[in-house]
């Protein structure tokens, strides 16, 4: 075990990441997607066209379904790409298996139960190696003291520990990642167990395809997340999950980690707050991988094979900290969808009708405005009759369980709770105001990193 990475040598030599370049497919499938933005583009506009010319005596009405269009034209849209989705199949001779693959597992709370089992099951899954990445000397004694004292997995898996001085999940993921030999590299959350033996078998068959750089797998805030990414079937997602996923090795050159280790944001003015001593931003390390692959012209591939690639994974149960942790992703979204679009500005023309979907819809999304301004313009037109009302309110309901569906589905005993989530979905709004409203504190907030790194 190495107590201190920072002494270690320098990590295997890594290929250089992809040109900025797109190729000749590339570029076709580029054009492909705007060609589908300009007929998509076309059809919205002149159907709000339509809408207002058609009767001129009834504003409130056309506005009515101006918003109505808007809305749901891009949930339809995302429902057609859930439906066209199709995940990559587990061929039966893999370029790739666990032999290839090397866990980092960050933690700051090795006393946790949900660690332990973590360990046990990257174990008994067979990968080549398990670096687990902590801070501070207390955090070290205690994953030495499991180490030693827990009954271990019969496995061939190397294990090794990292310590940072730097409480970051940017910086003990880092420090890790420069000594990983194996092909793929698989990051994990402390808090992640999966079950299925065929579960690296079903994370690794993407990267069949020389394209993908990087692949995630698939609790309702989260079953949205979800749902919107394997919806996107223009690949990409407007997050990768950094609760698990894998990625190439060769992406994680000295040059990219200094970047991901030092990142700021707003135009390089914060962090103010969240850095690490002065540094570079902690949180939102999942959104600087995505923007990465995205720029440099790698495919993300979302692996959906059912219970095969189903993980499990715990939020915060206590309500101040829950809604620290909100505050926190929501945060994420404004600081990281505004960077794609104004600093990056790659998705304008890699995924065009994305842009729409995603990333521009993120940032006007406040669901108890947009709901309530469709009642309100419809019940003030002139077809604005009790039935018609309650037929929208109806339908407004309706559509919230489309990118739930999955997960009632599973659970149908939780359908007594639906109220609450709408209840939420509506409050949430007021929440993205907040974050909105304190975007450059990129503080941690759910957790005191301060504390846990000593």
């Amino acid at each position: 075990m190495s107590d201190n990475v920072s002494s270690k040598p320098g990590g295997p030599q890594l290929l250089n990441p992809r040109t900025d370049q797109p190729t000749g497919s590339a570029r076709r499938r580029e054009l492909g997607h705007l060609r589908e933005t300009v007929g998509l583009g076309v059809l919205v506009a002149s159907t709000i066209w339509t809408i207002h010319a058609r009767d001129p005596s009834d504003p409130n009405f056309a506005w009515f379904l101006t918003l109505f269009v808007l809305k749901y034209s891009r949930l339809l849209a995302q429902i057609a790409g859930y439906a066209l989705y199709k995940p990559h199949a587990i061929p039966q001779e893999p370029c790739y298996g666990a032999r290839d693959v090397t866990f980092i597992l960050p933690t700051v709370d090795p006393a946790n139960p949900a660690f332990g089992k973590c360990v046990d099951l990257i174990l008994k899954s067979g990968a080549h190696s398990l670096f687990i990445a902590t801070a501070g000397s207390s955090n070290l004694a205690s994953i030495e003291a499991f180490l030693k004292d827990h009954p271990l997995p019969e496995s061939g898996t190397q294990i090794e520990v990292f310590q940072c001085s730097i409480v970051s999940k940017r910086e003990q993921f880092a420090a890790a990642a420069r000594h990983v030999a194996t092909k793929i590299v698989a990051t994990i959350d402390d808090s992640v167990a999966f079950h299925h033996p065929d579960f690296l078998a079903g994370l690794l068959a993407p990267f069949e395809d020389p394209s993908i750089g990087l692949n995630i797998l698939g609790c309702l805030y989260l079953e949205r997340h979800n749902f919107e990414i394997r919806s996107s079937v223009w690949e990409t997602p407007f997050v990768i999950s950094g609760r698990l996923c894998a990625v190439r090795t060769e992406i994680l050159t000295p040059e990219f980690l200094s970047a991901y280790t030092n990142e700021r944001f707003f135009f390089g003015l914060f962090p103010s707050r969240g850095g690490a001593s002065g540094g570079g931003l902690i949180a939102d390390d999942d959104n600087h991988l995505t923007r990465r692959l995205v720029s440099h012209n790698w495919n993300i591939a979302f692996q959906d094979l059912g219970p095969i690639t189903r993980i499990e994974t715990s939020i915060a149960t206590d309500p101040v900290k829950f809604r620290k942790q909100l505050l926190r992703w929501v945060k994420t979204t404004w600081r990281s969808n505004s960077c794609s679009l104004l600093t990056d500005r790659s998705t304008w023309f890699r995924y065009p009708v994305a842009t729409y979907t995603v990333f521009l819809w993120s940032l006007v999304n406040f669901s108890f405005l947009w709901d309530s301004a469709q009642i309100l313009l419809l019940s003030s037109s002139h077809r604005g009759t009790f039935q018609s009302v309650v037929s929208l309110v109806a339908f407004i309901l309706a559509m919230k369980l489309v990118k739930t569906g999955t997960y009632f589905w599973r659970h149908p005993q939780d359908l007594k709770f639906f109220w609450a989530y709408v209840l939420f979905a509506w409050r949430h709004g007021y929440v993205k105001l907040m974050a909105l409203l304190s975007f450059w504190d990129a503080s941690w907030g759910s957790r005191d990193l301060g504390a846990a790194g000593k």
